[in-house]
């Protein structure tokens, strides 16, 4: 079957991929992809609408409110073509689509990998009616859309431009940049060519080059002062994030490792235990051992001090000891 979509170019990528599925269903699948504009291009695509078994309209808030699509639309109707609604996009209401479209039941192409959605296209191919002749004689053709940028192009190629044309032709063109029905390209080359105009002046031309920075940046939307504080943000996210990085976590870890390195070098329970006791016994064996403690430093510090308390104490026992043997004799 031979088939022709009306849709949007915004809406490219989308309808390349509907238009895969229609063609592995072994449908004859025709969308314009020529972007040359003019009255040659706007008689193949009514050509191409005459021929057509089946008329499909993409819908999305783009196409709708698009001429060129509008305009399609209406010549298939005119000429008794099998039409058939596809949505695209959950953000259109209905309730505000050409009545053409509305008043038809329309196939839910919004989620493209949803099986539902291309067996619900398949039965509403399959229960189309059959083709009706076209109507004779032909209804007129519609007017080919007029190319708003070919006017545009008349006008920059102007011999002279005062301030005022100047800043009427940048501010279209500003707007043009995202307009469905305009290739985005032409718009630069026509932004380029008025930059270049014996007649410009150094105003203008500072906010072509603002513009043409934009979309080289893909944020025309985006104001500067705000690009400005987004890049702020960014570049003041990461020093904050990396010195924790290097500054807690390496000097933390030694600490743990210095602190259990420490720990375990101190004399255990038992260990402390025998050796107060030998210090009470052998005062020398204190003293030796409470040393060895101090010099070590850590846990052996504080057990080096004790043994040589207990070496004291020690001490004066075995003193006061021999004092009484002593006078006992």
């Amino acid at each position: 079957m031979k088939v022709f979509i009306t849709y949007s170019r915004s809406d490219q990528e989308q309808v390349s991929s509907f238009v895969r599925d229609l063609e592995e269903l072994n449908h004859d699948v025709w969308f314009d992809q020529d972007l040359s504009g003019g009255q040659s291009w706007w008689d193949n695509i009514l050509s191409k609408i005459r021929d057509c078994e089946l008329y499909i309209f993409a819908i999305t808030q783009e196409s709708i409110d698009s001429t060129a699509c509008k305009r399609e639309m209406k010549y298939a109707e005119s000429l008794r073509r099998n039409s058939l609604p596809v949505l695209f996009s959950n953000k259109v209401s209905m309730a505000m689509a050409p009545r053409y479209i509305s008043q038809m039941q329309f196939i839910n192409y919004t989620n493209p990998g949803d099986k539902t959605a291309l067996f619900a296209l398949l039965k509403a191919i399959n229960n189309l009616p059959p083709v009706q002749s076209l109507p004779d004689p032909l209804p007129a053709p519609p007017d080919v859309p007029i190319s708003y940028l070919d006017t545009v192009k008349e006008k920059i190629e102007a011999p002279s431009l005062d301030k005022r044309d100047q800043t009427e032709l940048l501010g279209d063109l500003k707007q043009r940049l995202n307009d469905p029905d305009t290739k985005r390209e032409d718009v630069i080359h026509l932004l380029k060519k008025l930059r270049r105009h014996d007649d410009l002046l150094a105003s203008i031309g500072a906010e072509i080059d603002v513009v043409l920075r934009e979309v080289q940046t893909n944020a025309p939307s985006q104001p500067q002062s705000q690009q400005r504080y987004s890049d702020e943000r960014k570049s003041t996210a990461q020093p904050q994030s990396a010195p924790p990085e290097q500054n807690f976590s390496q000097p933390n870890s030694g600490l743990a490792v210095n602190t259990v390195a420490k720990k375990d070098d101190s004399w255990k329970g038992g260990t402390m235990t025998a050796l107060v006791i030998g210090s009470l016994i052998i005062p020398l064996l204190g003293i030796i051992f409470g040393i060895i403690g101090l010099v070590n430093g850590g846990g052996k510090k504080s057990q080096g001090v004790i043994l040589l308390i207990v070496s004291v104490v020690g001490i004066l026992i075995w003193s006061s000891f021999s004092s009484d043997l002593s006078s006992g004799y």
